[in-house]
Formats: C-alpha cells, sequence, structure tokens
C-alpha cells in the first residue's frame, strides 16, 4: 500500500463498502510525481465529452456531412463521502492546478496488467452536500479541466 493510500482505522471489515468495485481518486502536482489519494467514489461522471460536430455540405452532395469539431470546456462533479481531515485537506488544494487520476478497480484489468488510469490536468473547487439523518457525509468535488484526458495502464511513468 503505498504511503499516501486511504487506509480506514475506524471501521470493522464488515461495516465498509466493497472498496474493490470503486474507483480511487488521486491528484499530484506533477504528472509523474508522488501521488496522494483523496477518495474513493461510486460513480464518475464522463471525464470528456467528443467534439461539437462540423457540419457541411457540397453543391454535388444531396446530403450534409459532419466533422468533429473542437471540445468545448467541461468540468466534473464527483460526490465523495469524506471525514474532518480530508475536508480540511481538500479545502487547502482549492484553486491549484494539479494532476487529476481516476484509477479503474484492479479487477477490471487483465490478470497481470494494472489497471487503466485516466489522467487530466485542471483546478479544484469543493463544497459540502446536503447533510441529512441516517446518511454520510458528502461533498462535491468540481474539477475545471485545463487539457485533455490521457489513459494509460497503470500510472503515468513519462
Amino acid at each position: 500500500m503505498a504511503s499516501n493510500e486511504i487506509k480506514d482505522t475506524n471501521t470493522v471489515a464488515d461495516q465498509m463498502p466493497d472498496i474493490s468495485k470503486w474507483v480511487k481518486v488521486w491528484y499530484s502536482e506533477t504528472k509523474t510525481g508522488e501521488r496522494t489519494q483523496i477518495a474513493f467514489t461510486e460513480k464518475v461522471p464522463a471525464l470528456e465529452e467528443a467534439p461539437d460536430a462540423v457540419t457541411g455540405s457540397a453543391l454535388d452532395l444531396d446530403y450534409e456531412f459532419s466533422v468533429p469539431g473542437i471540445k468545448k470546456a467541461s468540468n466534473i462533479e464527483l460526490d465523495i463521502y469524506f471525514t474532518h481531515t480530508q475536508h480540511k485537506k481538500l479545502r487547502n488544494l482549492m484553486n491549484k492546478d494539479l494532476y487529476w487520476f481516476f484509477q479503474n478497480p484492479a479487477h477490471t484489468a487483465p490478470l497481470g496488467s494494472q489497471p487503466l488510469v485516466r489522467t487530466l490536468k485542471g483546478q479544484m473547487f469543493v463544497t459540502m452536500g446536503e447533510v441529512s439523518v441516517g446518511e454520510f457525509l458528502k461533498e462535491t468535488v468540481t474539477i475545471y479541466k485545463n487539457s485533455d484526458v490521457e489513459e494509460s495502464d497503470g500510472f503515468p511513468t513519462a
């Protein structure tokens, strides 16, 4: 286990959700530097969207055609469960340009290989979600992307 990986020491094993099925979210100041895990999340929204279509036509064609245009800027919103300490750490990361890593669960990779990791760069803002009786504390982490999404088997090495 990496030294910066989240370890639960407050609950017993039969109270924890099966985190092997959750995506791990990490950040780092550099693409290949030391990473710190900030969360497990049940759901990761689309990290990128298809480019807008640019349509065209020609006089000798009886149909329009389209080609990929540019990708629109987009935000990523993650709902995460948190502790007081995690909340304070996340608040200190706001408005910093960081690399964000989304590591798929290990069981999704073929035997002997590493799980898929999607990497992007962006700034983050964190807001506390709704608080209700009997529920876990949740926050919404919004990442303002300023790079394209890259994929690799395991974490990037170059």
